[in-house]
């Protein structure tokens, strides 16, 4: 992966090379980019296919179309080879030059086309930009548009747009952040800054931009037995972490143990001749003996990091890395992972998104008890559970003694999620794919992966694999008999040993009382005290209620991220 950025209607060659250069982390092993008065896109490389050719930006033939991407396309031979036929020449064995030729061939449904984690930005002489990003938002992409000005500025991270000018915070996002813990849709903290949503491209030119949906999670319309769903999911996913191994420099795979991560490396140490280096994070005792077993079957070369107290104080440099600000005490573990893994590999695959396809959370079981008991909740209680369960944080009237009241309403746009002809459970799959995993999730393994420039591949996002499982296999298969993803572990019988295939899912977590011992008691909240916005009557009384050894480490945690964060950005926050 690598990292882009651009602007639109105007030069700033300074600018440019700044933005570079806060995005080095995402691509070390080279930089380029081309500029004129009008239109000028960037990208910093990491490295990982055709390592002598594949520099960007890359053109089209008479070089009047350029790409520059964050991407992996896994159908990238199969589309070189439809593309040579119908009279492309190509000048690189880079998947991204694909981009480019697709673009010109099948014009702007070009990213329908595409198998992979991308975001990417085509210029082309018409002085039109053409951004667009994958199906599930593997890869981040942020923009701002100042429609006065008809200016437009991209980039894979918020800093690099944020050297362009300060920018002013964004209340409602504030109250979304305290209520999710991440800031979801499009909006980011800022006011004025913007991600391009999962499925989306976005067209920009001398009249304005205008952002359309090429893809949407598929409703479901099951139409597979248990025998089918199980061949399907094995020669499905089978083929999708093989397409995951493509790579011209040395993988690894994070392995917690569970059904997911084991999964992903029995497939691995199929299709390999050498042992897979497997990367674990140890702090729990259990998790950490079902990641050992996985290792001594399949004999991987194993590293290990330990969650010590004092990995606290990387707080800072991680929220620098993670500028869309999300409140998830796994950003630590995910960093010194990643950073782990970093000494021997640049790429890492990992289990993100099983869960959310097929309905592993605890949340699934307590709307199919109240389904099945005939509990019919109201809408709003329905997406209430979803929200308790991501979070049990800060309550509507503690968001109102830290922030002040408001007619803003965080939970409005999840109605639609419970008014449409399908279940529950699909209800909720829906809401968790388009909500939970790109905005959470994805933004985190992306982050911390690429601050220690490892690309990090899903390989249960496989287009084809996620589609089939979330709109063809039947929910009563997904969750039977109060086993979470039952008809997956079934398909690996034979594939992970029972031990890791029929273990209860576990929530990845973080002990954040023991990091929060002796610690928080003499934290100062200087930088959103100045921002003017919390009241901090009431931080301070939460900190004096954890104190008493009340339960408050979430709403601290998540008070601390955005002080912490303030603190980062306070130079690229107006006031």
């Amino acid at each position: 992966m690598c990292g882009i950025f651009g602007i639109l209607g105007f030069d700033d060659k300074p600018l440019m090379k700044r933005m570079c250069k806060l995005l080095h982390h995402r691509g070390p092993d080279g930089e380029g980019m081309i500029t004129d008065s009008l239109i000028s896109v960037g990208n910093t490389r990491l490295s990982i296919i055709d390592l002598e050719t594949g520099n960007q930006p890359i053109p089209n033939e008479d070089k009047s179309i350029w790409v520059v991407a964050n991407c992996e396309i896994y159908n990238y031979k199969e589309l070189r080879e439809r593309l040579t036929k119908s009279g492309h020449i190509f000048h690189t064995n880079s998947d991204t030059e694909v981009i480019v030729h697709a673009y010109e061939e099948f014009g702007k449904e070009m990213p329908k086309c595409l198998e992979g984690d991308f975001a990417f930005a085509i210029w082309n002489r018409n002085k039109e930009l053409f951004l667009a990003r994958d199906r599930f938002g593997v890869n981040p992409l942020y923009y701002s548009y100042i429609p006065k000005e008809k200016k437009l500025i991209f980039a894979s991270e918020i800093k690099a747009i944020l050297d362009y000018k300060p920018y002013p915070l964004k209340k409602t996002s504030i109250i979304d952040f305290f209520t999710y813990m991440y800031v979801p849709k499009e909006k980011t903290l800022f006011e004025g800054i913007l991600k391009l949503l999962p499925g989306e491209f976005l067209v920009a030119n001398r009249k304005g931009i205008k952002v359309s949906r090429y893809w949407q999670v598929p409703g479901h319309y099951p139409n597979l037995d248990s025998k089918m769903s199980i061949r399907k999911i094995r020669e499905i996913f089978d083929a999708a972490v093989k397409s995951r191994m493509m790579s011209d420099v040395p993988i690894g795979a994070l392995l917690s143990g569970g059904i997911d991560s084991s999964s992903i490396v029995a497939i691995m140490s199929k299709y390999s001749d050498k042992p897979i280096k497997t990367y674990t994070v140890a702090f729990d005792e259990e998790d950490d003996r079902n990641a050992r077993n996985i290792v001594r079957t399949f004999n991987t070369d194993h590293h290990e990091v330990k969650l010590e107290k004092h990995h606290f104080k990387l707080l800072p440099e991680i929220v620098y890395y993670n500028d869309c600000l999300i409140s998830d005490p796994t950003l630590i573990p995910t960093f010194l992972i990643s950073r782990l893994a970093r000494k021997k590999v640049k790429v890492v695959l990992g289990g993100e998104g099983a869960d959310d396809i097929f309905g592993g959370y605890s949340v699934f079981k307590t709307n199919l008890i109240c389904e099945s008991s005939k509990m019919h909740a109201r809408p709003e209680k329905r997406w209430l559970r979803y929200i308790s369960f991501l979070r049990d944080d800060f309550t509507k009237d503690e968001k109102t003694e830290l922030l002040g009241r408001t007619d803003y309403d965080p939970y409005a746009y999840l109605k639609h999620y419970f008014s449409n002809e399908h279940d529950y459970f699909t209800q909720l799959a829906n809401l968790f794919c388009e909500n939970y995993l790109p905005h959470d999730l994805l933004i985190k393994v992306n982050a911390m992966c690429m601050a220690n420039s490892v690309e990090a591949r899903v390989p249960f996002l496989h287009a084809d694999f996620a589609s089939m499982v979330i709109s063809k296999i039947p929910n009563n298969l997904k969750l039977n008999n109060g086993i979470e993803k039952w008809i997956f572990r079934e398909a690996m019988k034979g594939i992970v040993p029972n031990q890791n295939r029929i273990m209860r899912k576990k929530p990845f977590s973080v002990p954040v009382e023991h990091f929060f011992k002796g610690y928080v008691d003499s934290y100062t909240f200087s930088n959103i005290k100045n921002l003017g916005i919390f009241d901090m009557n009431y931080v301070n009384k939460i900190v004096r209620l954890n104190r008493q050894h009340r339960t408050y480490s979430r709403q601290l945690w998540a008070l601390i991220s955005f002080n912490e964060w303030c603190g980062v950005f306070k130079d690229k926050i107006k006031t």
